[in-house]
């Protein structure tokens, strides 16, 4: 995740995505607005290069450890 810029929280917040969390429970989980939960899962997939979260969980996935 590093490796595609993502900051400490975007690493935070993708490691959840890829733990099957819906975007509620992220909200939930780190304490921010579900709103906020969005406009971060857009920025990582712009940076991903993937536009759905079944791409960009397919993407990291296959790596072991995924910072």
């Amino acid at each position: 995740l590093r490796a595609y810029g993502f900051s400490p929280r975007e690493i935070e917040l993708a490691q959840l995505l890829m733990a099957g969390k819906s975007n509620q429970e992220i909200s939930d989980e780190l304490f921010v607005s579900i709103q906020t939960v969005k406009n971060y899962i857009s920025k990582m997939y712009r940076k991903a290069g993937v536009n759905s979260r079944t791409q960009f969980v397919g993407l990291f996935a296959k790596y072991p450890d995924s910072n």
